[in-house]
């Protein structure tokens, strides 16, 4: 499972075919509050890929912290699925993850606090206009 790389003879270029083989892989990744018991998480998107049957098990769903966000823990569910699923999957992972959160207790983390304002909107507007200093010279 994975990218099929072709390098033809007579040109020098690389192409990447990841439908070849007739599977995708699927990344779901959703935040979680940071006081949230991370095994017990994982277990949850584990049952959730586990009661897909569109999911193949040829490789084995993973989840892994992908990044300590702003507000919460970065969490991917990583599955492989029939190229033909690739594009509905995602979709529905999340509604069902969603769904197996709010059953377990499991609380997504929230990037608005009680008066509507992004931790997360405005550091990336930070970001922007320290960049726009940076290009004019400021």
């Amino acid at each position: 499972y994975g990218a099929h790389v072709i390098v033809p003879n007579h040109k020098i270029s690389v192409i990447t075919n990841i439908s070849r083989e007739g599977s995708n892989r699927v990344d779901v990744d959703v935040e979680v509050d940071y006081d949230e018991d991370f095994q017990k998480t994982k277990d949850v998107l584990l049952k959730v890929a586990a009661e897909d049957a569109r999911i193949q098990t040829q490789v084995l769903p993973e989840v892994l912290i992908s990044d300590f966000g702003l507000v919460g823990i970065v969490i991917i569910l990583r599955v492989w699925v029939r190229s033909a699923d690739r594009k509905m999957v995602p979709f529905d992972l999340r509604e069902k993850i969603k769904v197996a959160f709010d059953a377990a207790g499991i609380k997504m983390s929230r990037v608005a606090d009680s008066a509507g304002e992004s931790p997360v909107r405005e550091a990336k507007e930070e970001r922007a206009m320290m960049r726009i200093g940076a290009a004019s010279g400021r």
